[in-house]
């Protein structure tokens, strides 16, 4: 009976252990890293990382693209005249503004998007203040890049931020499943404040979405749900195309979606043609305050 104890005892150390150094050699580590400059923010981006951005300004214009093309983690797009930076591939980052005020990320050019975003898995971004400054390229609806593009991604969260205009569009996303907006602005956009094509799972809760030339726009989406949030003072004029024929304007365009929410939430002082586009898209409860907007009709079928 000693024998057959003492072999299960050493028996189950090793099972023990065995597991141990699996875990270990599975297990991915998370680095933590201080940053107080541009370079130093691109530099330490990477999977598994937390960034720490220090309170300050970071001009993504004056970074030196050509150094940063060493990493497989980024990528440059080469327009007419102006040069992108595409963060790609990346998984578990986070980036924390740790400052009493949002880190502010910024490009002068408003040809290019300050944050761009492909193939990347669980980000956070939080603390931060995020937009264009002017500076380099003609303002114009047509030109103006957005404030954050997102593309084939997966699981992405911005908290407690601010994304501004004169980009064209707040967010900008493509076939990305789950987009969580928490406590944060979208303002002053020249277009849309959102523009999600073919996402699925997106939230935005304690949100403000105000002062832009657009709406939210939204194709081909499965579950988008918007709740305990402010949508307001965003002007969307009707307009006469070359042709003569007019074009609505809507707070809301809805086509191909399914199971999209507005909860609890406060629209108003808004100016469209219309407040929701398919309106049988867009369920909105008891609680949503629609009162004092400039619409001429509220829903469009």
């Amino acid at each position: 009976m000693k024998i057959k104890k003492i072999t299960f005892t050493i028996k189950s150390l090793l099972v023990g252990l065995f597991s141990i150094i699996s875990v270990s050699a599975f297990s991915q580590k998370t680095d933590t890293i201080r940053v107080s400059t541009i370079d130093e923010l691109f530099e330490a981006i990477a999977s598994n990382k937390v960034i720490l951005m220090a309170e300050g300004n970071y001009d993504i214009s004056k970074l030196d693209l050509d150094k940063k093309t060493n990493s497989a983690k980024m990528q440059i797009i080469d327009y007419t005249d102006d040069r992108e930076l595409l963060i790609s591939g990346v998984s578990n980052l986070k980036i924390i503004g740790i400052g009493k005020k949002q880190s502010k990320i910024f490009t002068t050019n408003l040809r290019v998007t300050v944050l761009s975003f492909k193939n990347c898995k669980n980000i956070t971004i939080d603390n931060i203040n995020a937009g264009h400054k002017g500076g380099k390229g003609e303002h114009s609806c047509q030109k103006d890049a957005n404030v954050i593009d997102i593309y084939n991604s997966e699981n992405f969260a911005i908290i407690n931020s601010i994304l501004y205009g004169s980009g064209y569009i707040g967010i900008y996303a493509v076939n990305t499943k789950k987009i969580s907006l928490i406590k944060t602005t979208i303002t002053e956009c020249s277009g849309e404040l959102l523009l999600l094509d073919n996402c699925m799972n997106t939230t935005a809760d304690s949100c403000i979405f105000s002062k832009t030339n657009g709406g939210i726009f939204i194709r081909n989406c499965l579950n988008l749900t918007i709740s305990n949030s402010e949508i307001s003072e965003n002007i969307m004029q009707a307009y006469v195309d070359d042709n003569g024929n007019a074009l609505f304007t809507y707070l809301f365009d809805i086509a191909a979606s399914s199971n999209i929410k507005l909860i609890k939430s406060h629209i108003e002082s808004n100016t469209a043609s219309y407040l929701v586009k398919n309106s049988q898209l867009l369920n909105i409860d008891s609680d949503t305050d629609l009162s004092d907007n400039k619409i001429i009709g509220n829903f469009e079928n």
